[in-house]
């Protein structure tokens, strides 16, 4: 085989070997895939400003904010509120992701809960350092404790360890009682 067909083999076999090595080697190759997979199967993907967050958001407004979103609204009572708005979610912030949850109680947002794939848990955490500052950390109790940003008219919350297998990884956004007369909106970028 003469040298220039073997170059172009060579070059050929590069072109498909090294992406996917890249998707299949790499953390941020696993977390495409993960996304894409994800969309693949119909889940939205979301960019959610937490420090726009405000008790004041009534459910039209999230809705209206994020129309991505194939919302699922119900009357629940939960320790958030008493009502629920949830949706499937392929990411949210670029982080690979199962879905996200809105609480209410009389019309206005108290709570949102993100559902993260387990593998994602430390990069969530790395990003909300990157966009609200250093954390507080919560170690009261026998657990390993939580990270705790300001954010909005809130704090979102989230385990500093990986959770075990039996907890689901989630970061929450609690409404504050002192911001629910705060303006503010959710903006999708």
């Amino acid at each position: 085989m003469p040298i220039r067909q073997l170059l172009k083999r060579a070059y050929w076999v590069f072109l498909i070997a090294a992406p996917l090595a890249w998707l299949v080697f790499t953390s941020e190759g696993q977390r495409y895939s993960d996304i894409l997979l994800l969309k693949l199967k119909g889940d939205p993907s979301i960019t959610l400003d937490v420090d726009r967050l405000r008790s004041s958001l009534t459910e039209a407004r999230v809705a209206e904010a994020l129309p991505d979103l194939e919302l699922t609204c119900a009357d629940q009572i939960t320790p958030f509120g008493s009502r629920t708005c949830q949706s499937p979610l392929a990411a949210f912030n670029g982080t690979p992701s199962r879905y996200i949850s809105f609480f209410f109680e009389n019309g206005s947002l108290q709570a949102v809960k993100v559902g993260i794939q387990r593998a994602y848990q430390r990069q969530l955490a790395g990003h909300l350092n990157e966009w609200l500052g250093t954390p507080m950390q919560s170690t009261e109790g026998d657990g390993p404790g939580v990270y705790q940003w300001r954010a909005g008219g809130g704090l979102a919350v989230m385990p500093i360890e990986p959770v075990s297998r039996e907890d689901e990884p989630a970061m929450v956004w609690l409404a504050l009682p002192s911001a629910s007369a705060v303006g503010g909106g959710i903006g999708q970028d």
